[in-house]
This record gives C-alpha cells, sequence and structure tokens, in this order.
C-alpha cells in the first residue's frame, strides 16, 4: 500500500486536496472536515432544510471514543483538483423536494468554491426524511 507523501519534506501527507496558489512559494491542502463543514452550513441555509440526516447517537459515541470521522450526514470524496460529496437530509413535510435539493446543491458548490477555493465535481443529495420546521422560539419581553 502507497502511502501519501508530502514530497517537501517526505512525512505523511494531510488528507485533503492541493489548491493552487497564485505563487510557487508552497502548497496548501484542505482537510475534508473543513469541507464537510462548509457544506454543512451551506445546506443548512437553505429555506425547506430541517436538518441534515444523521444518527446522533453514533455522532456523539465518535466524538467520545475520538473516531476522525464525526459527520455522519456527510460524505466526502477527495480529488487531485475537485471534490465530491454526498449530503444526507431531512426536509420540511411542505416543500418541493427537487427545488430544496437543487438549492443546497447550488449552495453547497458556491460556498465551497468560494470559501476554499476547489471545484466540485458532484454534489449528491439524498432526502432521509421529511419532519416539520421547527417554531422559532419566542423572544422574551424586556421590562
Amino acid at each position: 500500500m502507497k502511502k501519501n507523501m508530502d514530497s517537501a519534506n517526505d512525512s505523511p501527507a494531510m488528507p485533503g486536496t492541493s489548491v493552487p496558489m497564485a505563487q510557487s512559494s508552497g502548497t496548501v491542502k484542505v482537510h475534508e472536515s473543513v469541507i464537510a463543514s462548509i457544506a454543512r452550513k451551506a445546506a443548512s441555509t437553505v429555506p425547506g432544510v430541517v436538518r441534515l440526516a444523521g444518527s446522533s447517537f453514533v455522532d456523539n459515541l465518535a466524538e467520545i471514543v475520538g473516531s476522525g470521522r464525526l459527520d455522519r450526514a456527510i460524505s466526502i470524496e477527495m480529488g487531485e483538483s475537485s471534490v465530491s460529496m454526498e449530503i444526507r437530509l431531512v426536509l420540511a413535510q411542505d416543500c418541493h423536494a427537487p427545488s430544496v435539493a437543487m438549492a443546497v446543491q447550488n449552495a453547497v458548490v458556491n460556498e465551497v468554491t468560494h470559501l476554499a477555493g476547489m471545484h466540485v465535481a458532484r454534489v449528491d443529495v439524498s432526502i432521509m426524511d421529511l419532519d416539520t420546521m421547527p417554531e422559532p422560539s419566542p423572544v422574551p419581553e424586556q421590562k
């Protein structure tokens, strides 16, 4: 099995994708957890998305035992110069699912491209469940 090595210092390279820089002063690697975080935030802002689907019990257990993969709702595949992902969602019961899925795809592509400077090859959206949107909590009156 070939190890991913950083040729500059022959140490194991960080999993991620190199982002081209304007100058040749080195490389920038964006870790998949950063991509997952950007995708999570972008998807969560789309109207009709109730939440990302994941097993909160499994996620909490993984965090306790220190598992490297904490986000069960997003799967990331890093390529040499691009990233592909699958996002699992819970949508609002009264939304048009295909429209929301397309809006999530667009939001994720735009944010990952803008914030990480990476090409997004594919965003697959899996709708795992439907739920009601949470009611906004009332703002307490100040006296």
